[in-house]
């Protein structure tokens, strides 16, 4: 038995959850093309560093959960017609998202980088003008470089990170931006990792983006919320959020989370 599954039997015990005769199992939906968060293993079962989190707080409930891969842009849509309970996918609390889904406590915090080719002088903003960047749909980057880049970069626009990465290094794009710990991965695994080069966006001048991942539930879902919340503090307060993230992040992600 593991370390974090017995800690999290003995959240279960001390604490305890009235969850479980409500609601036996979680459904969560999830879009498993973004590692470390969300990925599919050899085996074709879902992992990564959310599946973790939902793991242990489904254990705190004293519930059972399970894991549907979907489209990105699906997620909030079947939440809503009620084919699942939870969304955990490393989504961000935003104004626009709070109309249709109600997040819990931001459980992860992270800022945004964009990855380059190297090629010729981009320390300025002036210096991208004309670049392409690869963006993946329906997230919060694509309105972010609307925002600050606009007249400047040309967007791309990819269904998932997969293909966005694909694209660059194929020479498609120029770049392409996305969550800190997806891109510092990626060039981890990359081919030639010495071709490419990470920087946030305010290098170049312009505000940073920083993103707050929560799981949302239907507006109407108080008691799921309150549960999820509830176990959300236990699991900061007893450690197991740190040791989770310590399995999956460096110590700097870890500082950052606390």
């Amino acid at each position: 038995m593991s370390y974090i599954y017995k800690l999290c039997a003995c959240l279960v015990l001390l604490l305890g959850c009235g969850l479980s005769q409500a609601m036996p199992t979680i459904r969560f939906v999830t879009s498993a093309d973004y590692p470390p968060f969300e990925s599919r293993d050899i085996t074709g079962n879902v992992v990564g560093f959310d599946i973790s989190m939902a793991q242990a707080l489904c254990q705190h409930m004293g519930v059972k959960c399970t894991f549907t891969d979907r489209p990105w842009d699906t997620l909030i849509p079947s939440l809503r017609r009620q084919e699942f309970d939870a969304i955990i996918s490393a989504l961000s609390v935003t104004e626009d998202r709070k109309h249709y889904v109600n997040f819990t406590t931001p459980y992860f915090k992270t800022q945004a980088l964009l990855v380059m080719h190297k090629q010729g002088d981009l320390a300025t903003l002036q210096s991208l003008e004309g670049k392409t960047i690869g963006v993946q749909s329906g997230t919060i980057f694509w309105l972010y470089l609307q925002q600050y880049y606009a007249g400047k970069i040309k967007m791309v626009f990819f269904d998932d990170v997969t293909r966005a990465f694909d694209a660059l290094q194929e020479n498609k794009v120029d770049g392409f931006i996305a969550d800190a710990p997806v891109i510092r991965l990626w060039l981890k695994q990359a081919d030639h990792p010495a071709s490419y080069y990470a920087v946030e966006p305010s290098h170049y001048g312009v505000p940073g983006l920083v993103s707050h991942f929560a799981i949302a539930v239907r507006p109407d879902d108080e008691a799921l919320l309150a549960a999820f919340n509830d176990a959300l503090t236990a699991l900061k307060e007893h450690g197991l959020q740190k040791k989770i993230i310590g399995a999956y992040f460096d110590a700097q992600v870890g500082q950052e989370n606390q």
